[in-house]
């Protein structure tokens, strides 16, 4: 299981005070909230509101973003100076971006909740990410995104699956222009926003872009219903998370649908992604694929792999396949 910051840690100093029955009733009100399809600025109204739905959400969305972020600073060399973070919510990819590229110089955070930007700034406020470059922090709509300056890295994450299918092409084509190098897009691993991400990645093609992740063609997407493109990123559970989401396993699956667009090729090219890992056993590995002739199945034997054989049962949903070279990519 990977290693992330324990978020619930990181926030008992804005607690101290705070009511956990409260902030109990608080994260199950906004619980109830997104599985009926709601969105945040509804229920998102005050900062103590901003808090539960950090303690709630920010563990499992941070680690679905820190994960695309890993896979581009391994495969790519990108290293961005400047970011902006919009539909920020808690500054949760900000927070990430800062640790995979300590070396930004600036980051704009724009949400047009005052709750959760102010809950942003305190989670900066007190790690060591708040030290990472400038930060700016403004309250504005995302109608408004044309006035922003251009950053090397444009992300938004879970905010289009909150949205009409109507409205993304236009922000999306939005978020392009303000892109100088890379534009990522997270959104939850369900067939809706699976949707939202298909519906993007066709106004990108459309505008010249070039997709680097997890796609590794610009075809016509050959995903058929009723199954869709998600990966999951396993995290554990904190004592506090547990408490307000009222579980008792001690981690959880987010599943997440996500697209990476650049505006050159990708300079690393894979066969293929894998979409999952149907099984491994001692004797060999099924992968499910996505590649540039459609989908397609494989089967990874440990007498042809040999001594990498070992790398090839270590690959998870999300990673590349290099077959070429007979080893795995990442």
């Amino acid at each position: 299981m990977a290693h992330f910051p324990d978020f619930s840690a990181l926030l008992q100093e804005c607690l101290v005070g705070v009511s956990r029955r409260e902030l109990a009733g608080r994260a199950e009100r906004l619980s109830a909230h997104y599985r009926a399809g709601g969105a945040s600025a509804a229920v998102v109204r005050d900062h103590h509101d901003g808090l539960a739905y950090a303690l709630v959400r920010m563990p499992a969305t941070f680690a679905a973003v820190s994960r695309v972020m890993r896979m581009l600073a391994e495969e790519t060399d990108f290293d961005p100076k400047t970011m902006l973070d919009l539909a920020c919510g808690p500054g949760t990819a900000s927070f990430a971006a800062a640790l995979q590229w300590p070396r930004l110089q600036e980051r704009i955070l724009v949400d047009q909740n005052g709750a959760l930007l102010g809950v942003a700034r305190t989670l900066n406020q007190a790690s060591a990410t708040g030290a990472v470059g400038a930060i700016r922090y403004l309250q504005q709509r995302l109608e408004t995104t044309s006035q922003l300056p251009a950053a090397d890295l444009v992300i938004m994450s879970y905010a289009l699956v909150e949205m009409a299918p109507a409205q993304i092409p236009t922000l999306v084509g939005s978020l392009w222009q303000l892109s100088a190098g890379r534009l990522i897009l997270v959104e939850p691993g369900t067939p809706l926003g699976f949707g939202r991400i298909r519906l993007a990645r066709d106004v990108l093609i459309a505008a010249g872009a070039r997709i680097h992740f997890p796609c590794p063609h610009e075809a016509p997407c050959p995903m058929q219903e009723p199954n869709w493109c998600h990966f999951a990123q396993r995290l554990p559970r904190s004592r506090d998370h547990l408490a307000l989401k009222a579980a008792n396993v001690p981690f959880e699956d987010e599943k997440y649908s996500y697209l990476v667009a650049g505006r050159e090729r990708p300079t690393k090219a894979i066969e293929g992604r894998v979409l999952r890992v149907v099984k491994r056993d001692r004797a060999s590995v099924h992968l499910e694929l996505c590649t540039p002739t459609g989908l397609a199945r494989r089967v990874v034997s440990r007498r042809a792999a040999g001594a990498e054989f070992g790398r090839w049962k270590k690959l998870v949903g999300g990673d590349g396949f290099v077959a070429g070279n007979g080893t795995p990519d990442g």
